[in-house]
Formats: structure tokens, sequence, C-alpha cells
């Protein structure tokens, strides 16, 4: 870290994950976060190179986090051959939601008496 007279804080250096886990806000743990974070030295805008996996169900999940910290890519897959839509479905309802579900089950919380 470094800082002169009024300018930002930069960082420098790496961060290198070896082995963790990381909490969802729905409750599912991502375990087995591997990577890093990367500091250019301009500012704080790291390179993320992170990956990390939970399982759901039967399925496998694969969760990759590639790019500025400011503007990453996501990638999701699975052990089932789910769909990047498939897969954020069970992480944030547990369960694949078909569209008359979705319609049946998820907008109807939407209706007010």
């Amino acid at each position: 870290m470094s800082k002169q007279f009024d300018d930002d804080w930069n960082y420098s250096g790496e961060i290198e994950f070896v082995e963790g886990d990381i909490y969802y806000y729905l409750g599912d743990v991502f375990e087995n976060l591997q990577g890093r974070m990367t500091f250019d030295g301009v500012g704080f805008n790291p390179f993320l190179e992170l990956t990390a996996s939970t399982k759901i169900g039967d399925a496998n999940i694969n969760l990759g986090v590639y790019g500025p910290f400011d503007n990453p890519e996501w990638s999701f897959n699975s052990d089932q051959g789910y769909s990047e839509s498939d897969i954020l479905q069970l992480l944030t309802f547990n369960t694949r939601v078909s569209r008359k579900d979705f319609r049946q089950k998820v907008l109807k919380l939407k209706r007010r008496p």
C-alpha cells in the first residue's frame, strides 16, 4: 500500500486463496475456494481469478470469477450439464423451476390479496 499527499491509496501485490469457504447469502456454502487477487499498484481494482464449488441435491455446482474487481466475468457450470439459468435457479430456489411453476408459485407471491 502506498499513498502520496492527497492521492488515493494504491495497492500492489497478490493474495492467494489456497482453500476456504464462501457463505452465499441464501445459505449455500461454496467450498474449495481457490485462486488469487492481483493488485497492480494503481488504486483498488484487483484482478480476480477465483473458483469455488457447492453441492445442491445431486448437482455439483462450480463458480468462476475472472477479471477486474469492478467488472468481473462470472461463470457457472455443473456436473449435471445444467445451463447457467438452471444453476441460478438452484442457487436461488434450491430447485429448478419450470415456467409453469414460476408463474404459479413465484409470481403468486407478488400478488396482493
